[in-house]
């Protein structure tokens, strides 16, 4: 049987250290992170350095790398998944050890001359390159015979049945995202304007505001949050932050809520049979009507419901999320 190890760079609330983790669960492997926080989303088996700050990052990655622990990890393992270009220190050394390198690769975008850096030599280093989504990553000309795409899947919370859905007087939309203009907070503050004006039957909540949660800074989704909702959107809509997973998309269908985007890339990718989900290049005002037309008209959003549930169900198949990452390793060890 195939050893993994799992390389991370961070282990916080992002969603990069949950994917690790929900691949760490499903492979049965250990994962080491260069910096660990106090948000983890698993328990390292090794770590450089502790703390919140991303200004660490060079000192945890020397850390980890001076870990003996850390090269008896590597060497027992016949394949290392490098979780993000961030970890590209230790897929180096694991390399000149001979190791397969398989490189989840989160980033989409050269947002800076870090990721510049790190994204280029990723590329020119890994075996395999795999992404969780295709249209995000055209542009950085990944090699065809080195590129392999496996949706994420969610957790098992969310692999349920679909609740009957709850009778609508006025309906609930939760914004989920980012306080940047570059992840569409703008937008949402647009839409809140419109909704606080009354013209739509759309509640606002105890603390008289559409419901705001900032994805990688709050606590993490639970069916439960997506329930006491009836919409969920996304406003992302720029190249600088592609949205390369879609995640919060799919967990909010599994839930019975309908995820409405504005994302040209993993949500339009994800949810290409549903148009009525996109928002386009809708004004905020236009997009609260569309979102209320179709949660006021009962048969259209439980049809519409159903559907997605059912498509998120096998976009996320826990089965498919296995059965491609283990062919990927025995063909990696043939």
């Amino acid at each position: 049987m195939t050893e993994v190890l799992i390389v991370d760079n961070v282990n916080n609330a992002s969603g990069a250290p949950s994917i690790a983790r929900l691949i760490a669960d499903t492979l049965g492997c250990g994962v080491i992170c260069i910096r660990q926080t106090d948000s983890p989303r698993y328990a390292p088996l090794a770590y450089g350095l502790r703390g919140n700050s991303a200004w660490l990052y060079p000192f945890a990655a020397l850390s980890l790398l001076l870990n003996v622990r850390t090269w008896l990890l590597i060497c027992r393992a016949d394949a290392v998944i490098i979780n993000s270009s961030l970890s590209i220190p230790i897929a180096i050394v694991a390399r000149l050890l001979g190791r397969r390198i398989i490189l989840m690769l989160h980033e989409a975008h050269f947002k800076n001359l870090l990721y510049r850096i790190t994204i280029g030599w990723a590329l020119r280093w890994a075996d395999v390159i795999v992404t969780p989504s295709e249209t995000a990553y055209r542009a950085l000309h990944i090699p065809r015979d080195k590129w392999e795409v496996i949706f994420n899947r969610m957790d098992d919370r969310f692999y349920r049945p679909l609740e009957a859905a709850r009778r609508l007087g006025r309906s609930s939309i939760l914004f989920c995202g980012r306080r940047s203009r570059a992840k569409g907070y703008e937008r949402f503050l647009a839409m809140k304007d419109e909704i606080r004006s009354g013209a739509f039957p759309i509640d606002l909540t105890g603390t008289h505001e559409p419901s705001f949660i900032e994805t990688f800074s709050d606590a993490p989704l639970t069916p439960e949050t997506y329930r006491a909702f009836d919409a969920v959107v996304v406003l992302t809509d720029n190249e600088l932050w592609k949205e390369t997973f879609g995640i919060v998309g799919c967990e909010a269908a599994a839930a019975g809520c309908l995820p409405f985007f504005a994302d040209h890339y993993a949500y339009a990718e994800i949810w290409a049979g549903f148009p009525d989900l996109d928002l386009g290049t809708r004004t905020p005002h236009e997009m609260v009507a569309h979102i209320s037309a179709i949660l006021h008209d009962t048969p259209r959003r439980e049809a519409l419901s159903e559907a997605v549930h059912a498509h998120a169900m096998t976009v996320t198949s826990r089965q498919a999320f296995e059965l491609k990452w283990r062919d990927l390793l025995a063909r990696e060890a043939a």
